[in-house]
């Protein structure tokens, strides 16, 4: 059995190969010059297809803030102003099949021998089941909490109403003891205030 370093393929090539992440390179153009399997699954595009039809990274990935606002601008693309050296940013990508998936990307420059920046290397998370998955719990709290106060609430208000009906059936026992002319009168309002509760 001959070792996969035997086969003259890179330790590189091999790490991206098997790498859960996806990885993905482009120029100043936006055009992708490297797009590993993990981006392939993410996106549904493989790196032929990228290839074929000379696609850039807006293309493919379509980015969308949180708020579902197109980016106009690739947040990799500032990396080329030379202002800053890395940028994470989490947003939302159409699929080729046209899923919406959140993805957080990490990225970095690669410069050339000259130290001018060449190319920009994205590292791209899918995010999509961790993100429902919080805000999943986030609702059953929310709910639950909910279900508690609600559950409080009506202990509080029953309360009050329990010790005005002790005092409405005392109210109605008095009135019944005494020949009051307005006795009847007096012991219906009581009803129906009982009633009422």
């Amino acid at each position: 059995m001959t070792s996969i370093i035997e086969n003259k393929e890179s330790l590189q090539e091999i790490a991206l190969r098997h790498l859960n992440d996806g990885v993905f390179m482009f120029d100043k153009d936006r055009k992708i010059i490297l797009f590993n399997p993990a981006c392939e699954q993410i996106v549904g595009f493989s790196m032929d297809e990228i290839t074929e039809n000379e696609s850039n990274c807006f293309d493919i990935f379509k980015c969308h803030s949180s708020d579902g606002n197109c980016l106009a601008i690739c947040p990799g693309l500032n990396l080329f102003d030379e202002k800053r050296t890395k940028i994470a940013r989490e947003y939302l990508i159409k699929t080729k099949e046209g899923k919406q998936k959140r993805v957080i990307t990490n990225y970095s420059i690669v410069k050339d021998e000259n130290d001018k920046i060449e190319y920009v290397v994205g590292i791209m998370r899918d995010i999509t089941e961790e993100k429902m998955f919080n805000e999943e719990l986030v609702r059953s709290k929310t709910l639950s909490t909910l279900g508690q106060y609600s559950n409080e609430l009506a202990h509080e208000i029953k309360n009050p109403l329990n010790a005005i009906n002790i005092q409405m059936s005392l109210l109605e026992r008095e009135i019944g003891k005494y020949d009051l002319g307005a006795g009847k009168e007096l012991a219906d309002i009581v009803k129906v205030v009982k009633e009422e509760r």
